[in-house]
């Protein structure tokens, strides 16, 4: 695993870089760290200090040879800054050195010292912190020695580094205590984006649930983010990118079932029938009512083969554009086929019997009904029949407001019920209840929010 990279912006306090025998919050934080680059700002005072005996950049120094890294630094020293109590002040300018920090470090972690520096150097870098958007710039605090307001020294001008350097007992592994804490509310803006991330999973809005999670950077998971592309693919009904991206996000078991909770040939057909679910929590109901034709005609195959033994395929022949004709040739060539041709010639009577025409329900419908020995099955058809006649057909062809009461009005069942009665079917056809009643949307979503 590659080791995490540090950089670090210190503002520097009166009692950097020692103290009382002990690290300042600059060293303590470099000595914990062990940055490749540490940026100092030097306000009017100190930039005074480091300029007379380069107390600050010497003992990074001195720490980098001791522990074995190598350190570089570079000063913002600033020795006009006399007026160091305005905060807005310091946060224009350590905004814009940050980011000048992230263009010439992009793959390190951005490591603020927020310990030391007066009151409004330290506020303006929490700020900082709590508005950035991504988990690479995290504020850092040093607790004191005394875990209390550390003392002043008697003298700050006569500073000797070697002698400080030689009574630094944090130089001693005995005696050394890791005073380094991460500030609880840093990343307040990344805390916001995951929240509205979690939103749009909750809403089934994968796509801008993934493009929040991209501007996240590495505050979002490469695996939640992959488990988002899985699902933004599983949406467009993408069996090859589901499966790509599971593959990247190294999800088995469990996890992968959660996914793809059915498999082989029937795996089409429920992942079909959990969109148009989804489609219906959304909300999005003229999607729903329209989506409802596909996957009618594909169960009703199915359940044709199971209940009557016939299979719809025999008898159809299949054009070059893809369209699939009920062929009276091909029926006419079998028993069984001749015993659907006179199905279909009785239920087309008013047409003078059946002519070759493209497959649809309205062909396999009367089949059913002469075949099968499942009343459960004919009503369920009739009523989908219906649902498809009197509702899908119009919000196909016109542009009409589709809502839960305009279906109702037209077929009898409202938006919830025809998807049962899809369900219904789809159990005639042969899948399990367990595999389409499985609220896999919603699990799925709980997957991807615990990976955040």
């Amino acid at each position: 695993m590659e080791t995490e990279r540090y950089v670090l912006f210190s503002p520097v306090g009166m009692t950097d870089p020692i103290s009382g025998n002990r690290d300042g919050s600059m060293l303590h934080i470099a000595r914990k760290y062990k940055p490749e680059h540490v940026y100092l700002y030097l306000s009017h005072e100190t930039a005074a200090f480091e300029e007379a005996d380069g107390r600050y950049a010497g003992a990074l120094a001195l720490l980098a040879d001791e522990l074995g890294f190598h350190v570089e630094v570079t000063k913002f020293p600033r020795p006009d800054l006399v007026d160091v109590h305005l905060f807005d002040e310091f946060y224009d300018e350590f905004e814009g050195i940050i980011k000048r920090i992230k263009d010439e470090n992009p793959e390190a972690v951005i490591l603020l010292n927020v310990s030391s520096g007066t009151p409004a150097m330290k506020s303006a870098l929490h700020t900082i912190a709590a508005m950035t958007d991504d988990a690479e710039c995290i504020p850092v605090q040093v607790a004191t020695p005394r875990k209390a307001h550390n003392e002043r020294r008697e003298s700050i001008t006569e500073y000797e580094l070697e002698i400080q350097w030689l009574c630094d007992k944090d130089n001693e592994k005995e005696s050394f205590r890791d005073r380094c804490s991460c500030s609880k509310h840093y990343n307040l803006l990344l805390k916001i984006k995951k929240e509205i991330i979690r939103n749009h999973i909750d809403a089934y809005d994968y796509r801008a649930a993934l493009a929040l999670a991209k501007d996240c950077g590495r505050g979002v998971s490469e695996r939640a983010k992959a488990y988002l592309r899985a699902a933004c693919a599983r949406v467009q009904l993408d069996e090859h990118g589901v499966d790509a991206q599971l593959a990247l996000a190294g999800a088995d078991g469990e996890m992968r079932t959660v996914f793809t909770p059915v498999d082989g040939a029937a795996r089409s057909t429920a992942e079909y029938l959990l969109w148009l679910e989804m489609k219906l929590k959304r909300g999005e109901y003229c999607d729903f009512i329209r989506g409802i034709s596909p996957v009618f005609l594909d169960l009703l195959e199915a359940a044709t083969n199971r209940a009557c033994g016939i299979t719809i395929d025999d008898f159809c022949r299949t054009m070059a554009d893809g369209r699939r004709i009920m062929s009276i040739d091909m029926m006419s060539r079998s028993v069984k086929g001749r015993e659907v041709l006179d199905v279909l010639n009785d239920a087309f009577r008013a047409y003078d019997g059946y002519r070759n025409s493209d497959l649809s329900p309205a062909q396999i419908i009367p089949i059913i009904e002469a075949m099968s020995d499942s009343e459960e099955l004919k009503k369920c058809t009739q009523e989908l029949r219906g649902a498809e006649q009197n509702c899908r057909h119009m919000a196909a062809h016109e542009v009409v407001s589709v809502t839960p009461k305009w279906i109702e009005e037209r077929c009898g069942l409202t938006p919830e019920g025809v998807l049962a009665r899809l369900k219904k079917l789809a159990e005639h056809a042969g899948l399990k209840r367990s595999e389409i009643n499985n609220g896999s949307y919603d699990k799925m979503n709980e997957l991807i929010k615990e990976s955040l």
